[in-house]
């Protein structure tokens, strides 16, 4: 019997980049967007672009697009 093979998702390039270009580190990146249910930990795998859950990339992904929407006009 075979272990089931786990799914995972990159946040694209681009979006890392413009993260730690827009907040300095991805610690801030984490203070500035707050996100509810994930821990630092977590949220630094998926900022920094390494293999994470689709929906973990998913959240980063849609808080730092609302930041966008908000803050940048």
């Amino acid at each position: 019997m075979t272990r089931p093979r786990t799914r995972t998702a990159k946040l694209d390039a681009a979006v890392v980049f413009d993260l730690k270009k827009r907040f300095g580190t991805i610690k801030n990146a984490y203070l500035t967007l707050a996100p509810v249910d994930m821990s630092q930990d977590v949220f630094s795998r998926v900022a920094a672009g390494r293999d994470s859950l689709p929906q973990e990339v998913t959240i980063v992904s849609a808080l730092f697009a609302a930041w966008k929407k908000a803050n940048l006009k």
